[in-house]
């Protein structure tokens, strides 16, 4: 497969370049929004935050592309690690994911 170091050999590997730095773009911008609309997750740990992060943008994109929706569900998971199976399984059954195992790894 090419890099961004080595121009890729088809157009196929060009196109999954390109997707691949365009779902990049569009989950730091999802994440910079929420916290600008969160400030109060800035009072966490920032390797919590960007673990739960994860875990929404595998539950659902268009759920991550709402900074509110976001934050409450990034909030829940930091604040409740205990809880957090249970949080993503809720999530799961309400916006849906391809798999379970997209959530865990």
């Amino acid at each position: 497969m090419a890099t961004k170091d080595h121009p890729a050999a088809s157009i196929d590997e060009q196109l999954e370049l390109f997707t691949q730095e365009l779902q990049r773009l569009k989950s730091t911008y999802a994440y910079r929004n929420m916290m600008r609309f969160n400030p109060d997750l800035e009072d966490r740990s920032s390797n919590d935050i960007a673990l739960a992060f994860h875990a929404l943008t595998c539950v659902s994109s268009a759920v991550f592309a709402s900074p509110i929706v976001a934050g409450s569900f990034v909030r829940a998971l930091v604040d409740l690690p205990k809880h957090a199976a249970e949080i993503v399984a809720q999530a799961r059954a309400t916006w849906g994911a391809a798999d379970i195992y997209d959530i865990v790894r």
